[in-house]
């Protein structure tokens, strides 16, 4: 089954914001020596290195028991290198509805590693009412 003309339209609009995002970090960043890649382009090496092994950070997780044993590679939109070493990823997210939570959940693993996330969205909420909440 394929996808429905909202699902198309929302995932044109999201890779079109992740477009932006990366060419407003390469603009800003790139003089200071930071490299800026979108989670496709990453290269191996460090591709490599965002892989997580779950086992190691929570002993309690067994991915053997449901037939996976290779490493995570969680939710990278796009990521900030320097000297070829992972500084920061960047979540981006056309809503903070229903997305909160994973950009937490991947920030507390790849915290552990060492790298920062943070979350990006143009959202503006409804009737300019943020999700976050209005101004009293």
């Amino acid at each position: 089954m394929g996808e429905s003309a909202r699902q198309q339209r929302v995932r044109y609009e999201g890779e079109r914001w992740e477009v932006y995002v990366t060419q407003f970090l390469r603009r800003h960043l790139s003089d200071k020596g930071y490299e800026v890649y979108r989670g496709g382009e990453l290269p191996r090496p460090l591709r490599q290195q965002l892989s997580l092994n779950v086992p190691s950070i929570w002993g309690t997780v067994d991915l053997k028991a449901i037939g996976d044993t290779a490493p995570i590679f969680g939710d990278v939109d796009i990521l900030v290198a320097k000297n070829g070493n992972p500084v920061l990823i960047v979540s981006c997210k056309l809503s903070l509805h229903n997305r909160l939570t994973e950009t937490l959940f991947w920030s507390m693993l790849y915290q552990q590693a060492g790298i920062r996330v943070v979350l990006v969205t143009p959202d503006k909420g409804q009737g300019n009412r943020s999700e976050w909440g209005g101004e009293s």
